[in-house]
């Protein structure tokens, strides 16, 4: 039973590294388009000044920047763009805020597994490009701006990243 284990990981392992070859090229002169998604404003975030509407504008004209466009949801349920996820996590208190800031590009790709996996005929697996997270904490009077100015950078060295051969 081990052996077989093994076997069936190191198939799992061979699908996963035939998957990031394919991918991979298709990104090698940078992504041309990405949608840039988020949730929902909730209270502590108002209470330090932070929306993800202005992160979301922040990553969306870094991308413009380096020349990348924005795509619509659309785009990325039918593969036709990447994914940027925005998670802000904030945390008001009496003496200032405190507030997590990530950002995760990706895509996804439908794998064919091999039948004696027994996992069924295939799988979409989330493929991670490039993430990156920062821990902010002070006054809320300039916490989005610190946030957008992160961001920027953030996805200005994801696209390097993306974009390298």
């Amino acid at each position: 039973m081990i052996q077989s284990l093994t076997r069936g990981m190191r198939k799992v392992a061979a699908a996963a590294v035939a998957l990031a070859l394919f991918v991979a090229p298709s990104h090698a002169q940078g992504p041309s388009a990405v949608y840039v998604m988020g949730e929902d404003d909730y209270g502590d975030m108002k209470a330090c000044n932070l929306t993800f509407a202005s992160a979301i504008s922040a990553v969306e004209a870094a991308l413009r920047y380096n020349g990348v466009s924005v795509a619509s949801r659309e785009d990325a349920m039918s593969q036709r763009a990447l994914r940027a996820y925005v998670n802000l996590i904030a945390l008001n208190d009496p003496t200032g805020c405190a507030a997590y800031v990530k950002i995760e590009f990706s895509t996804s790709q439908f794998v064919n597994l091999p039948s004696s996996l027994g996992l069924g005929p295939g799988r979409y697996g989330l493929v991670k490009l490039c993430d990156n997270g920062s821990l902010f904490i002070g006054p809320a009077y300039d916490l989005q701006s610190r946030v957008n100015s992160v961001l920027r950078d953030f996805t200005d060295q994801c696209i390097s990243t993306i974009s390298k051969p």
